[in-house]
């Protein structure tokens, strides 16, 4: 078979047409750091998952504000982590301690 990663790809795509979702062969802080959003799907050492969910947690982006003034701003980028071994699977997602659902119901809005 193929890798989970890149079959994968394609159905996570079809979830939000907006979003990019690239697969990557290593991973790499500068990777991370442009992402909004890491999945891991494989194994992983505990160790490794919170590692990357600590930087995903902590990421911050330089900005410039209203005055021109560069500033560090927080920007969390979120991490999912999900897992299927025959029966059972796992999934642990961590968008972040401001992260609020505004969505009632997960639905599409009908549009007239």
């Amino acid at each position: 078979g193929r890798p989970r990663d890149v079959v994968c790809q394609r159905r996570l795509a079809e979830l939000n047409p907006e979003a990019i979702v690239r697969v990557a062969d290593a991973l790499d802080e500068t990777l991370v750091g442009e992402m909004t959003c890491v999945v891991f799907t494989g194994p992983r050492s505990r160790a490794e998952l919170v590692r990357w969910n600590e930087f995903c947690r902590s990421h911050t982006e330089l900005i410039t504000d209203e005055r021109g003034a560069m500033k560090r701003e927080s920007r969390p980028i979120s991490f999912i982590w999900a897992i299927s071994c025959g029966l059972s699977c796992s999934i642990f997602v961590d968008h972040g301690d401001s992260f609020m659902i505004a969505d009632p119901d997960g639905e599409k809005p009908a549009v007239r």
